[in-house]
Order: C-alpha cells, then structure tokens, then sequence
C-alpha cells in the first residue's frame, strides 16, 4: 500500500471536487446558512454594502461583513442560488490549503500531504464552501500566522503580511482574533526566548507599529463607519458578542438567536471529531515516532512548537466557555494538517495481518454504515450493513495468515474521500430536507404572498421566497388578495389552522417539518 504522488494527487483532487460538485445540490440550512445567505441577497438587492441585514429593516450587528461581502460577489457574478453564495467560501478554502502548502515547502515539510488532509478533514471540507463565517477566518489568521513565523525568521517584510492578514481577521471575525494568534505566538515565543526575551524579540523581530497602522488602516474605517450608522454597534459587539457570548453560559442578550450551552471544556470533543479520522492518526503518529520525532525537532527547530500552539490555541481560548460551537477550532486545522504531514514518512509502515486489517475496517465501515442508516431511518441499510460485515469476516478468515505493510497515512488517505461521500449523502438525502423550506419554494408563484402560520418564518423560507414570505401576526394579513397566497406552517397544526379559521385552502406539498397549502 505505497502511496505516490500520483495517488496524493488524484484523492486530492477527489476531495476537492466531491465538495464543488455538492456547493449546487445541496439546500441552504437553517439556521447559519440560510441566515447568512440572506443577508448577501438582501446586499445585492439593496445595494448597502456597509451593513449585513438580518431583515430588510433591522440590521445585522453579530459579525464584521466579510462573510457577506464574499457570498454577495458570488451573486453579483452567478446570480441567486446555492452555489453562488457558497462558491466564494469554498475559494477562500483553496487559498488556504495554498497556504499551507507554501509554508510546509518553505519549513521542510511536504506539501502535498499538507494539502491532503487540510482537504479531508470534515470539519475544513465542510466549512469550505458553507456559508457562514469560519473559512474567512481561518484564512486570515493562517496567512497572519505565516507572517508573524517567517518575520521570527528574520524576514521583516512577511511581518506586514502577516498584520495584514490580521487586518483582515477583524473584518471576518472581530478582536476574537487577535486573542487566538497571541494564544498561538506568546507561548511559542516564551519557550524560545524566555518571558523577557519573548517581548524583547517580538520588538525586535516583528514590524510591531507598522504592522499595527497597517491592520487599523486595512480594518478601523469599517468598524467607524457602522458604528455611525448604527449607533450602539461596537458596544453591542465588543462587549456582548466578545466577553458575554463566550463567559456566560446561556447567554440571553443575543439579538439574532439562542447561546449554545455546552458543557465546559466541550472545544476538545468537537476538535476530536471535527479531524476525524486524522484526530485519531495524529496521536498515534506522535507515539509510534517518538524517536524520529524528538530528531525532527532538531532538524527544524521551532516549527513543532508553533504549529502546536497554533492549533491548541483556540482549545485553550474556549476551554471554559460553554457558548461555542464545533466550528471553533478550525482556525487550527491548518496547522494540524502540518503537523499531520510533519510527522510522517511514506517509507515508514508496520506488518500487519489481513485479519487485523479488515477487521478493523470491518468495525469502521459497520459503524458508520448503521449511524447513516439511523439517520436516514432506512432498515434497508442495514441487511447491506450485515452483508458486507459477513463478506469482511470471511476474508479476513481466508487470509488470516497472510501480512503485508500498513501505513496509517496511506490508509486515511484512501478512507478520507469515502467519509466526506457519506456525510454528503446524509445531509442531502436527511439532513438538508429537515432542516430547509428549498421544497417549499419550488413551484410556487411568487406573485403570490406567502405567510408562515402556528410558528416562526425560518431563514430558509425567506432567502428561497425572495424576501417575500412573511410570518403571519393577525388574519387582516390574509384579506384583499384577489389572485390567492400560499401558507406554510408545522405538518401536525396547518391543518387544524385552516378548520379553525374556516380557509378555503388546498394542500399541495409537505417537506419533513412543514406543509404548503394554496388558498383563495
């Protein structure tokens, strides 16, 4: 199982293309999705560009713009449509594998297998092309990291890079950034230097007030800007979306939706699942290559420490926060795909039996195979599930004796695709029609007004209606409609809502949660 880099770069390309092919075909979710891709709508078809919409008449004050300007280019050239708001994300993913892969060639590291698993790794494939506000981030704080390393390194110049890079951190995410690269950079700099010496070096390595002019000049006129047209925003935003979203547990001062509450210390499950499989080749690689491991320090010194503390940083910013979401640690994916390919060698495998092998790949497979069958609530599944589990025991009974060399990069490589297929199909055949009104809106007439009954209008509803759907506040909303309207409400209370009201309506489609009917 020797894997070249004709294999490397056909399970990339794989990777990469299984993810553009599903930008088109898969609904906008509620709630991130389809709240963010409505708010690119409404830019483009407002024509204000300095302030994200939550409706037409309320603005938007969670998060800095970049997220919207990206999904609005992506309509002004595609026009409204899933791929359109998603592809400019997915761009953004790209870029920030080419990054990586440029610092792994200039530190010694090798690029392709860089690239490889940035690309599978579930929490990065799926947020690279998903419209929300991460993959900007994390592109912004890589190419800040990459500066702040390689101006350590004595080129001065990449030390404006990388403040530009932070520059456009604080368009993408907020001051939230500057916490996670002073995570990633002090601790680094102290073992390198010392506690003095990490602050005398930064002075004297890093481009500090330049860098800073330039970031205020790159990031400041924006945040003045929305802060006189919307008065009360940097208050709202340093303060509530900065300390009270992530000190207080249940957070109930957000404008635009509900806290999470995790339970403290959470950030490290979801990094464990989030990578996997890789989460779980890291460990082991660190284990088995002790020894070439404590070389490979020598050989490039400082790079293990910085890309460790690169990655744990955003586990330690959220350790005890309890409002966080698995999407937090992706600002550290890039350096744990460095650290993936960092510590491995193709040449190095380990013999192992055919029984071992497919049993394990037995039990993996099985696993999978039944949550996609719970999840798509289809027993037919489950007899493949058992076929395939009898065909895996009986060759491994067959070849029980037989040995050959296994090496755990080369078996994640090739296993990585099928999960990201799996997880594709589970969300387009489950997950996406529970949780997006897309089928609702396909075969309506949009000249016709449409109103949510017995409960809320969910963002999907509103970016596939145009803006137009509307929730329904009191029957005077229902009169004078001469050509008729639609209504959509829950499957197991629209019906009773059109007894009650005695409606002359007709039903015409129902998704998993909700029913349209056509009334006159």
């Amino acid at each position: 199982m020797k894997l070249t880099s004709k294999h490397l770069w056909f399970l990339l390309g794989a990777a990469l293309l299984i993810r553009l092919v599903s930008l088109g075909i898969m609904p906008l979710m509620d709630t991130t999705e389809a709240r963010y891709g409505e708010q690119a709508r409404i830019m483009v078809e407002t024509g204000n560009w300095l302030t994200p919409m939550f409706d037409y008449d309320e603005p938007f004050l969670g998060k800095p713009p970049m997220f919207t300007w990206l999904s609005a280019v992506g309509i002004e050239v595609f026009g409204v449509s899933e791929f359109a708001v998603r592809f400019p994300h997915w761009v953004v993913g790209v870029m920030t594998i080419a990054l990586g892969c440029f610092f792994a060639k200039r530190v010694g590291i090798d690029p392709l297998k860089t690239a490889l698993v940035m690309a599978t790794i579930p929490v990065f494939s799926i947020s690279s092309g998903a419209v929300m506000t991460d993959m900007a981030l994390t592109f912004s704080l890589t190419l800040a990291m990459i500066g702040f390393f390689f101006s350590w390194r004595g080129e001065r110049i990449w030390g404006y890079i990388g403040f530009f890079g932070l520059g456009l951190a604080l368009l993408s995410k907020g001051p939230m950034a500057i916490v996670l690269m002073g995570l990633s950079i002090l601790p680094f700099l102290v073992i390198q230097h010392g506690f003095v010496g990490a602050f005398v070096q930064l002075w004297k390595r890093i481009p500090i007030v330049g860098g800073l002019v330039l970031m205020c000049v790159i990031s400041f006129p924006w945040y003045i800007m929305a802060e006189q047209a919307n008065p009360g925003f940097l208050e709202y935003f340093i303060v509530g979306e900065h300390f009270n979203r992530f000190l207080v547990s249940g957070w109930e001062g957000d404008r635009y939706g509900n806290a999470h509450d995790e339970p403290r210390g959470m950030i490290w499950l979801f990094l464990m699942l989030a990578a996997l499989p890789w989460s779980v080749v890291l460990p082991l690689l660190a284990v088995f290559r002790f020894t070439r491991l404590k070389e490979k320090l020598s050989e490039l010194p400082g790079v293990f420490v910085f890309l460790l503390f690169w990655v744990l940083s955003p586990l330690i910013l959220f350790t005890f926060s309890g409002n966080i979401l698995a999407t937090y640690v992706l600002p550290g994916m890039p350096a744990f795909a460095l650290l993936v390919a960092y510590l491995t060698e193709s040449k190095v495998s380990y013999k192992v039996t055919f029984f071992k092998f497919l049993a394990i790949t037995g039990l993996v497979i099985t696993a999978v195979s039944v949550y996609v069958a719970t999840e798509l609530k289809n027993d037919a599944i489950i007899y493949y599930v058992a076929g395939a589990a009898i065909l895996v025991a009986g060759i491994a009974f067959l070849f029980r004796d037989k040995a050959f060399n296994f090496n755990w990069f080369t078996f994640t490589s090739y296993i990585s695709p099928i999960i990201l297929i799996i997880a594709i199909c589970v969300v387009m055949f489950k997950t996406g029609n529970e949780r997006s009104d897309k089928m609702l809106f396909v075969d309506v007439d949009h000249s016709k007004p449409t109103f949510y009954v017995e409960g809320g209008r969910p963002f999907s509803g509103q970016y596939y209606s145009f803006g137009q759907a509307k929730r329904l506040h009191n029957m005077d909303q229902l009169k004078g409609h001469e050509n008729g309207y639609y209504i959509i409400g829950p499957n197991e209370r629209i019906e009773g809502f059109v007894e009650r009201h005695n409606l002359s309506c007709t039903f015409e489609v129902a998704s998993p949660k909700r029913s349209r009917y056509l009334c006159q």
